[in-house]
Parts: C-alpha cells; sequence; structure tokens
C-alpha cells in the first residue's frame, strides 16, 4: 500500500513511504538534498494525513551576492527557491500546508531578512498574509491557540497554506536575503 513521494530536484528521485495510518504526520527530512539548509517539509491536509496526489518540486535555488558599502564594507547573498506544488487529482484540496523556513542567525552581525512571503513585519503575530489566489502565508504555529505568541518566527519556520483546484498548480517564491560586514565568515552559504 505504499505510494511514491515525489520531491523533484536535481538530487533527488521518486521514493517509497511504508503505509501511514489516517491522523499522524508525516514529516520527510530534506537536509540531506541542501546540506547548508537544514530543511524540512510538512505535506498535511485538514484530517493530517499525507495526500500522496500532491506533488512538490524545489527548483535549484538561485543566489546572488553583491557587496557595498564605502567605509564600511558588507556583503549580501540574496536567495531565491522556487516551488511548484502539483495537485494530480480530479478533485480539489484545501488548507494544504507546508512548512518551510529560512536560516536563523545566531549572531547579531549576520542579519536574515525574509523578503517573500511578507512576514517580517509580523514576527511575533498570529497574522495571515494573502500571498496569491488560494495562497496564504504565516509564521508556524500561528493557527495554534497554545502557541505563545510572542515566539512566532523566531526559528525562521513558516507556513504556505494552500487551496488547490483538481489537476492544477502553484508556483511559490521564498526569497530572504543574508547581510554581514566584510571579515565575517558565514559557514552554509554555499
Amino acid at each position: 500500500m505504499g505510494r511514491p513521494i515525489y520531491l523533484s530536484t536535481e538530487a533527488s528521485s521518486p521514493r517509497t513511504q511504508s503505509p501511514l495510518s489516517p491522523h499522524k504526520k508525516y514529516l520527510t527530512a530534506l537536509s540531506g538534498l541542501w546540506p547548508h539548509v537544514n530543511r524540512c517539509l510538512f505535506l498535511l491536509t485538514t484530517i493530517n494525513r499525507l495526500d500522496p496526489s500532491v506533488k512538490i518540486t524545489y527548483h535549484p535555488r538561485e543566489k546572488k551576492v553583491t557587496q557595498g558599502g564605502f567605509y564600511q564594507k558588507s556583503s549580501t547573498y540574496s536567495f531565491t527557491q522556487r516551488i511548484t506544488v502539483v495537485n494530480t487529482k480530479s478533485t480539489g484540496i484545501n488548507n494544504l500546508k507546508i512548512v518551510d523556513h529560512i536560516p536563523v542567525s545566531q549572531d547579531d552581525r549576520i542579519q536574515v531578512k525574509l523578503i517573500n512571503p511578507k512576514l517580517t513585519e509580523h514576527k511575533g503575530s498570529r497574522a495571515v498574509v494573502e500571498v496569491l489566489n488560494g495562497v496564504k502565508g504565516q509564521w508556524d504555529g500561528a493557527d495554534d491557540d497554545k502557541v505563545d505568541e510572542t515566539i512566532l518566527g523566531k526559528d525562521g519556520k513558516l507556513n504556505w497554506v494552500l487551496t488547490l483546484p483538481p489537476l492544477k498548480s502553484v508556483n511559490l517564491v521564498l526569497q530572504y536575503e543574508v547581510s554581514h560586514q566584510e571579515g565575517i565568515v558565514v559557514d552554509g552559504l554555499l
């Protein structure tokens, strides 16, 4: 009864997952595909089960480096991750949640800024941002009343919550910047 899970990137191929029980969460760790980002992905429908008819493609991540400053040199790394989500079944899917995250700096000299979805101004709040028609962005835990609102977004985890019509796809764009002064070495900025 195992069904294939498609995680399409240059480094992956279809995998088969053993049968899952209803109402169980399923976690696919993607850190092996992107060793520089400890990324996890949840595919959950409203009844908290894996939906094998949803295919997600993480396209190759784009990186742009700019350097600036006259007296105090700095570097800014801009990352863009395109994600395609496809509903392959003949019925729509409501409240599909994809959990993703951006890096979190442990050093005050290194700043990480989320560009898209525009959740930065809402850090520490339960605000939901309309990203596209049928796509909302929110900090992970924003929909759980038991989660302390002051910690939302501090771990860098965010949710895409989608409504996908039958046999349709949607393209998501995760963008963030990492900035630091010249002379600081930042591990993981491949």
